[in-house]
């Protein structure tokens, strides 16, 4: 049940209870209401809490996809380099430039 829906029932019976001379009734409808009204609060304390904890871990995770691209791209130039070394050094040895 919603809450407002919750709080209004309990409102309707401790006025009930009241209307019933049953003042013990209407205290306990009153405490379950202000009881449910903490427990509500506290769970949107809690689901604030996640919703900021989820935002810092996609956060996090965006980060982190970065810098493994960038580890990618630094790691195909460090390929290419290489590549690069040895078709030079094949080529002057080749050639007889150089000796490799």
């Amino acid at each position: 049940m919603p809450r407002d829906a919750e709080h209004k029932t309990l409102e309707e019976e401790a006025h009930r209870a009241v209307d019933s001379n049953r003042e013990d009734l209407a205290k306990l409808a009153l405490e379950r209401k202000n009881a449910n009204s903490l427990q509500a609060q506290g769970l949107d304390k809690q689901i604030a809490e996640m919703q900021a904890e989820q935002q810092k871990l996609e956060d996090t995770e965006r980060r982190l996809s970065t810098k493994v691209e960038e580890f990618k791209s630094k790691k195909a130039q460090v390929k290419i380099k290489e590549i690069y070394v040895i078709i030079s050094c094949s080529y002057s040895f080749i050639i007889g430039v150089v000796k490799c």
